[in-house]
């Protein structure tokens, strides 16, 4: 797995240090750390873009040139995207000490702040 040095413009993120960290403990893959070429690019078997909200996303092509079958993501995309989902959401119980517990400890029939509207059904008519 290649990666753009911080050099060249990217974030040094948690999520980039996450999943090169998972690429390299959990999948066994070597990470170099190098200037990419956007020709590399063209000629890539899989990519993959990543970042908070995103996590982890495929790319199936660059400037109109396909990447892999140009239409889904490479076995290894699919093998990253699926270790940092597990690892983040604490299924796998690995690097727990990552994780920041959130407690949602709400009043029965209070109005639930992950509806769309914040309300419940508490105190509706049926």
């Amino acid at each position: 797995m290649v990666t753009p040095t911080l050099s060249d413009g990217v974030l040094d993120s948690i999520t980039r240090r996450t999943l090169i960290q998972l690429a390299q403990e959990e999948l066994g893959l070597d990470v170099e750390t190098r200037p990419v070429e956007r020709t590399e690019l063209y000629l890539a078997d899989e990519i993959f873009l990543m970042g908070t909200s995103a996590e982890v996303l495929p790319a199936v092509e660059v400037d109109g040139f396909p990447i892999g079958d140009g239409k889904t993501a490479g076995e290894i995309t699919q093998a990253i995207e699926v270790c940092y989902h597990d690892t983040v959401r604490a299924v796998t119980g690995k690097h727990d000490e990552w994780l920041t517990p959130v407690h949602l400890d709400r009043a029965p029939g209070a109005p639930s702040s992950l509806s769309p509207t914040g309300s419940s059904d508490a105190g509706s008519s049926k």
